[in-house]
């Protein structure tokens, strides 16, 4: 039998990566015009990121955004996701 496991949130996520998918949606999203805070991205945190960026930037080719949006999450010079 398996010893239990406790996870540190409800999806068992060992770093916050909240300031580094915020700072890449903005930064991707300004990149073609759409201007967004935390506030309006904090909501969208968790469901697939093509609905994502379809619902903050309609209109927008999403394979597109999605591909700028990884480049960036991705970048050396992304922010950091420290351990939780």
């Amino acid at each position: 039998m398996l010893p239990p496991v406790v996870g540190f949130d409800l999806d068992m996520t060992l770093v916050d990566t909240r300031a580094r998918i915020t700072a890449s949606l903005r930064a991707t999203l300004a990149d073609v015009g759409v201007l967004v805070t935390d506030d309006d991205i904090w909501p969208w945190i968790g469901p697939p990121l093509g609905d994502t960026l379809a619902a903050l930037a309609p209109g927008h080719d999403v394979a597109a955004l999605v591909s700028a949006y990884r480049a960036r999450h991705d970048a050396a010079d992304a922010p950091d996701a420290p351990a939780l």
